[in-house]
């Protein structure tokens, strides 16, 4: 299997200055790399965007490199001036966030997560 079969990222504008990657599949070594790459690719083709939002509900693991991965989106995203916001967040994600004490590098308030249902 490639990095992509066992990680998807869609992208999709959403509107003028947003857009959003839909995340499927393991956030974990080394498929989480192909977020990375498109992350660095959207921040160097959209100098109008304003907010990033990854939906994160299919995210079925995350291992420690794809928290790094994530943390940094984080990073990259603050240097261009662009809101990174995660939505509907799985539970694997949501444990390992809690666990490792990150959650809070995500956004500026905690009321602007969304956690998936399930």
């Amino acid at each position: 299997m490639t990095r992509s079969e066992l990680l998807s990222c869609t992208w999709n504008r959403s509107g003028d200055h947003s857009g959003t990657i839909e995340l499927s599949g393991l956030l974990q070594y080394p498929t989480a790399d192909t977020l990375q790459e498109l992350v660095v690719t959207l921040l160097a083709a959209e100098p109008d965007l304003k907010d990033l939002h990854l939906q994160c509900a299919q995210v079925t693991h995350c291992d420690p490199y794809g928290l790094s991965v994530l943390l940094g989106v984080r990073r990259r995203t603050d240097t261009a001036g662009v809101g990174l916001h995660l939505d509907d967040v799985s539970m694997s994600l949501d444990k390992i966030l809690r666990v490792t004490n990150t959650l809070a590098h995500f956004t500026e308030r905690a009321d602007e997560l969304t956690w998936r249902d399930s």
